[in-house]
């Protein structure tokens, strides 16, 4: 409804009397696709997808908007990294962001969200939170695809590999968890956890059930269909996927 100036001013000389406080809400044009959607990957690391928004906070992605002479100077086992994140940059939008907090967009202004084995690395709490923030950004109707390591296929091959007698199967199933190191982590391995330096180590592991249930406990409706913009993400991979719809009544 159009409002003259003078009974805007007035508007918000009365806010600024009450106390309250306008908010100014992030413009979200600079997100949208060729289709004119919001789909947003978020913890994307190198896997940038076109069409799509990619969240990362990755150290090496913010090396990578260096100068090449500035990077030369690292260790050459870093460079591949580099490169990988300079590729990803030229694929598709890439913004740098710590996942663990609250997206950048306003309310009920995405269309799908995307996270792929990125919760396995926060603790429960947070995920808790993210989803939560997840549901906030989403429109009604819109969409999420949540993918993690699925702990049921890693114990079925430690109890596999123990009835077979292999001596390693504990040792390789808490290896393969990455709930811990075997050894303490040296001064670099926490920074770069520090750093946002994700794919070190794991908080906790889910199933499918488990990993549901928080979903669900975030206000979303559980798919058994996965027709999003991100089905063919890891498709046919041992991980967890699950799919859920924000409802019309949130």
């Amino acid at each position: 409804m159009w409002r003259s100036p003078d009974k805007r001013r007035t508007e918000i000389c009365q806010l600024a009397k009450t106390g309250s406080r306008i908010r100014v809400m992030p413009s979200v044009d600079k997100y949208r696709n060729s289709k004119g959607l919001i789909w947003l990957n978020v913890a994307s690391s190198t896997y940038s997808l076109e069409e799509f928004t990619n969240f990362d906070n990755h150290i090496f992605l913010r090396l990578s908007r260096l100068p090449s002479f500035l990077t030369d100077l690292l260790p050459a086992k870093y460079h591949q990294n580099l490169d990988d994140y300079r590729k990803a940059r030229r694929t598709a939008l890439m913004v740098q962001h710590d996942c663990r907090k609250a997206l950048p967009l306003p309310d009920s202004s995405v269309d799908h969200v995307l996270c792929s084995h990125f919760l396995e690395h926060v603790y429960p709490g947070e995920a808790d939170l993210i989803l939560r923030d997840f549901h906030r950004v989403l429109k009604r109707g819109g969409t999420i695809q949540i993918i993690v390591p699925d702990l049921e296929v890693q114990a079925d091959d430690y109890c596999r590999r123990k009835e077979q007698g292999d001596p390693a199967a504990a040792d390789e199933f808490v290896k393969a968890t990455l709930l811990t190191t075997e050894a303490r982590g040296t001064v670099k391995f926490r920074i770069m956890n520090a750093l946002g330096a994700f794919g070190l180590q794991h908080c906790w592991m889910y199933d499918y059930a488990s990993m549901s249930a928080r979903i669900a406990n975030a206000g979303f409706e559980i798919l058994d269909e996965n027709d999003t913009p991100s089905r063919n993400f890891r498709a046919g991979d041992d991980s967890v996927h699950i799919v859920a719809r924000k409802g019309s009544e949130h």
